[in-house]
């Protein structure tokens, strides 16, 4: 339906979120690089800027994006933009941008997600993109739950890679050697997993 991002991004910039110039566009033609009838799961998605940004790429092609976040925080520096439970404000977001029957949100705990992905959801992942907690017991535990998951030559991105967010770049230089074609926006890296 949507074969350039910027035929969306006023939509996607117009919601609540984090990312840096550039890295919502660098998702949406993740997404267009995939096969049709894909699986993406999302870690992380707060109000539903990256998550829009994965469904409109999806639309038309039959994917399902997976949205894995409890959808609420005491972290100040959002409780200046959303309410302590965003879940309403998420659901909002993605019914006014026609993105609610490609989004699939799974308000819990991703490492209850990711430990029973196999049996629960029992699907292959194409893209996951991981931009949860970023303390590195949390992003290990994201990845290492997720990995194995991932379709050989499927894509994984995190988010916030980078020397000040020790948890994410401890973890990043730890387990990039699992990928191959490794590229970057900013704090935005991702790449293929090796076969």
């Amino acid at each position: 339906m949507y074969s350039t991002y910027e035929s969306v991004q006023k939509k996607v910039e117009a919601i609540f979120g984090f990312m840096m110039e550039g890295q919502e566009k660098a998702l949406f033609n993740l997404v267009k690089s995939i096969p049709k009838n894909a699986t993406i799961v999302e870690i992380g998605s707060l109000a539903g800027r990256s998550t829009a940004s994965l469904g409109f790429a999806s639309l038309g092609r039959g994917n399902v994006v997976y949205a894995v976040d409890v959808f609420e925080s005491d972290l100040s520096h959002f409780r200046k933009e959303l309410p302590r439970d965003y879940f309403d404000v998420f659901l909002k977001n993605m019914h006014k941008n026609g993105l609610h029957e490609t989004v699939i949100p799974l308000r819990r705990r991703s490492e209850e997600v990711g430990a029973s992905w196999g049996s629960a959801y029992g699907r292959k992942i194409d893209l996951l993109f991981i931009d949860g907690g970023h303390e590195y017991e949390q992003v290990r535990s994201d990845f290492d739950l997720f990995f194995p998951y991932v379709c050989p030559g499927g894509i994984v991105a995190l988010h916030d890679i980078g020397e000040h967010w020790k948890g994410t770049w401890k973890l990043w230089n730890e387990r990039k050697h699992l990928l191959k074609n490794v590229e970057n926006v900013h704090s935005l890296y991702w790449g293929n997993k090796k076969t």
